[in-house]
């Protein structure tokens, strides 16, 4: 009896593993994965799923450096790539339908392309598009949009004058530099990250020391205009090689990560949290932050969840002297989430974390791990968004929610429907012809489950709770 007891047991975790927060998603299935690092990923209108980076090939099969997947890993027919071998692509942005891609290439297609190109959904070149003459050689690292629709990018753009620029440089939407965008210096390295803050200035991170005569240290401000805002200096409390990414929460706080190893007098290394003013955050709680073997010590990116958790990817090997493979997810106060699989088995380091709209996290780098897929993956995300009524782009709604009996959906495509329980098994499915149905639950245990929508089209899905 005992002997039975254990092994109920034991099943019971090894199920609760596979579901909780942090472990892989083995429906995500893209076979052995890319060749090369994956650079960024972001997510399309319709969930589907974009990917850059250096890769020459997916699961054997060849597709240069820009790749398009459904939601569940599947490859999409409707988009082909026409970049070279050894072109890179850094930077996606989807903009209405359309997706501009920035990086390190010259042609697309045969064609003369430097670095910088818009496409259309089917993959087709936007002729409408056509960055400045000004430019000899683009080498785009990061691109932003604003709220205009103006594009801003930084990088190593090099004029006809063999001037070198690092930006962040202003282009209008038919790819021309906008002039009234004036800088009132330059940086002297490379910046490696933006983001826009909500009153239209840019924050930048990077290697870079100064701007113009102005110490900055790994990170400064821009106001709308280009102009540097002198009144922040948050770099003058960090000492280390670089910040690499840098995201604004919820409450308008500044999270840095990077390799850095002091916060000010305090010993504290790879992430900080600044206010607006750029002065640390003292309800952040960090003690010794990451650490690494030698000199494995470098934090590349980070991701906000809706619920305020801090998704967190490098080369470390710790966080506050707990382990942290690779990636690991922290509280909003700064302390480790225990409820997350810190200690992944990944082997090589994360670049890329990017927050699905149905919660699972798509994981970019340079690793490969034991199901195996190199250099991506997806893991269980484990956050409820919400029990309301909910619609995706008018494609789907569900209500009641949360359910105890009939739990009805009305679709505008008809196609096959099925609801997964937590860890991705399907407990029911139909094929839909007509716009308004419903699933019977009430024999389905109580939890949180996901009913998902596919046709030719789409694949989009929604949680809820079963009561």
């Amino acid at each position: 009896m005992r002997f039975y007891f254990l092994i109920l047991i034991l099943l019971s975790y090894r199920n609760f593993s596979f579901c909780q927060p942090g472990a892989v998603d083995m429906s995500f299935d893209i076979g052995k994965g890319f060749n090369a690092p994956v650079k960024d990923i972001q997510i399309g209108k319709d969930n589907n799923i974009l990917i850059g980076g250096g890769f020459d090939s997916l699961d054997n099969k060849e597709f240069h450096k820009i790749f398009n997947l459904s939601v569940d890993g599947s490859i999409r027919s409707d988009f082909l790539s026409g970049l070279e071998k050894y072109d890179y692509v850094s930077s996606i942005l989807y903009l209405n339908q359309k997706i501009l891609i920035g990086g390190n290439f010259n042609n697309y297609n045969k064609k003369k392309r430097n670095g910088l190109l818009r496409f259309f959904e089917d993959g087709s070149i936007d002729s409408t598009f056509k960055t400045d003459t000004t430019f000899n050689s683009f080498n785009i690292i990061k691109l932003l949009e604003r709220t205009d629709s103006k594009i801003l990018a930084c990088g190593h753009l090099k004029t006809k004058n063999n001037v070198l620029l690092r930006g962040p440089i202003l282009f209008n939407n038919n790819g021309s530099i906008d002039s009234t965008y004036k800088l009132s210096g330059s940086f002297d390295s490379t910046i490696r990250n933006m983001v826009i803050q909500k009153d239209g200035k840019v924050l930048c991170v990077g290697d870079f020391r100064k701007y113009g005569n102005y110490a900055t240290n790994f990170i400064a401000r821009l106001n709308q205009d280009g102009t540097l805002d002198t009144t922040f200096k948050a770099g003058k409390y960090l000492k280390g090689k670089f910040c690499s990414d840098i995201k604004v929460d919820a409450n308008n706080k500044i999270i840095v990560v990077g390799n850095f190893d002091s916060v000010g007098t305090k010993r504290q290394s790879g992430i900080v949290r600044f206010t607006q003013n750029g002065h640390p955050n003292t309800s952040f709680h960090v003690s010794s932050g990451f650490k690494g073997v030698s000199t494995f010590n470098d934090v590349y990116t980070l991701a906000l969840q809706p619920n305020g958790k801090i998704l967190v990817g490098g080369i470390f090997y710790t966080y506050n002297g707990k382990p942290a493979n690779r990636i690991c997810r922290l509280l909003n106060n700064g302390e480790l989430d225990y409820s997350f699989i810190n200690n992944p088995d990944f082997k090589g380091p994360v670049y890329k974390i990017t927050i699905q709209n149905d919660g699972n996290i798509l994981v970019g780098g340079s690793f490969y791990i034991f199901n195996p897929s190199n250099h991506i993956t997806r893991l269980m995300g484990g956050e409820i968004i919400g029990v309301k009524n909910q619609s995706v782009e008018e494609k789907i709604s569900i209500y009641p929610n949360p359910v105890s009996e009939k739990l009805y959906f009305n679709l505008t495509e008809t196609g096959k429907i099925f609801v997964e329980d937590f860890c991705g098994r399907i407990v029911l499915e139909k094929e839909v012809s007509s716009p308004l149905d419903y699933f019977n639950v009430q024999s389905l245990e109580k939890g949180v489950y996901y009913i998902r929508f596919k046709s030719n089209k789409s694949s989009i899905g929604l949680k809820f709770i079963k009561n």
